[in-house]
C-alpha cells in the first residue's frame, strides 16, 4: 500500500477509527510505555524535526513493536481532526487499519 492510498481511505473511513490508535508523538509515547497492544507505529519524519521523534525507534525496538519512518512529508485530509502528524500507533484491536497496514509491517524495521 502505497502512502497515498492510506491517506485516501483514512480521509473516506475517519469516522471508523476507535480508541486504539494513538495519534501524535506524546499519545504513541505513553502508549508504548503503558505497554499497550501496538501492532505498528508509523512515523512521518518528513513533518517533523527528528529530536521530536528520536526516541520513538528505540523505545519500539525496546518493546518489539513493528515501526516504519516516512521521509516524505504527508499532509492529512480535510476531514481529519488533525491537520500534521509526527507519528501514528496503531493498536491490535483496531482490525481495519491493521489490516491495511499489514504491507507496511513487512516493511519494518523490526518484527
Amino acid at each position: 500500500m502505497r502512502i497515498s492510498d492510506f491517506m485516501v481511505w483514512l480521509e473516506t473511513n475517519w469516522e471508523s477509527f476507535n480508541n486504539e490508535t494513538y495519534w501524535g508523538v506524546n499519545s504513541v509515547t505513553a502508549a508504548i510505555e503503558d505497554d499497550r497492544d501496538i501492532g505498528i507505529v508509523i512515523l512521518f519524519k518528513g513533518n517533523v524535526c527528528n529530536n521530536v521523534i528520536r526516541h520513538l525507534p528505540s523505545a519500539c525496538r525496546i518493546k518489539g513493536i513493528p515501526f516504519v519512518s516516512i521521509t516524505k512529508s504527508v499532509i492529512m485530509p480535510k476531514k481529519t481532526p488533525v491537520a500534521q502528524i509526527n507519528a501514528v500507533g496503531i493498536g491490535r484491536a483496531n482490525t481495519v487499519l491493521m489490516e491495511l497496514s499489514r504491507p507496511l509491517i513487512s516493511k519494518c524495521n523490526i518484527t
